[in-house]
Formats: C-alpha cells, structure tokens, sequence
C-alpha cells in the first residue's frame, strides 16, 4: 500500500503501482471512452515548454524524440536513499519502470 509522506508531499509506491500507472498511460491512447482520468493524463503530457527541436517539458513527463518515429516520454524520481524511472514509447507499446536504492 502506498504511504503518504505529509512532511515532504511525496508519495511511495511499489512496483506493482508503478507497473499499473504505465500500462495506464500505455493503454490511454486505446482507451474506449474519454474518462476524466484519461483526460487528466493527456493533460499531464501536453508540451508547456519547448527546449530544442527533439525535447519538451510536460506538467509531469519528458518528451524526447528519439528518432523520427520514437519518442521516449518520461519521468525520474525519488526520494532520500531511492531513484526512480518510468519510460515509455508509446508507439512500440513498450515500457520500462525502474525502482533503486541508493
């Protein structure tokens, strides 16, 4: 079960939370309906800022051009003592959550 961390506003969550929110945003763009929560998700990934010609800044993810037909769209995180990744090509259907100690 997740755990809320008050004092510092983060979240903890394990890796089955993790795997659920990629295959989340991996199976948005499939998704039947336009629900509030695949609304929100699209507006967590809009580009807010562009940096150069391959890369832009969401509210919440990366989104980086990797080759004409790739693009990698991401989030790093952590919290004291942890690093984490979560990755995603939407047109590969593929994804990758990595969770570390440090």
């Amino acid at each position: 079960m997740p755990t809320v961390w008050p004092a510092s506003g983060a979240l903890v969550s394990t890796a089955y939370d993790m795997a659920r929110y990629l295959d989340a945003n991996l199976s948005e763009a499939v998704a039947p309906a336009r629900t509030p929560l695949v609304t929100a998700m699209q507006h967590a990934r809009a580009p807010l800022f562009r940096v150069n010609d391959r890369f832009t800044q969401a509210l919440a993810w990366r989104d980086f051009r990797a080759a004409p037909d790739v693009t990698i769209i991401d989030k790093t995180g952590g919290l004291a003592g942890t690093s984490t990744y979560i990755g995603f090509i939407p047109e590969r259907h593929l994804g990758l959550v990595i969770l570390a100690n440090r």
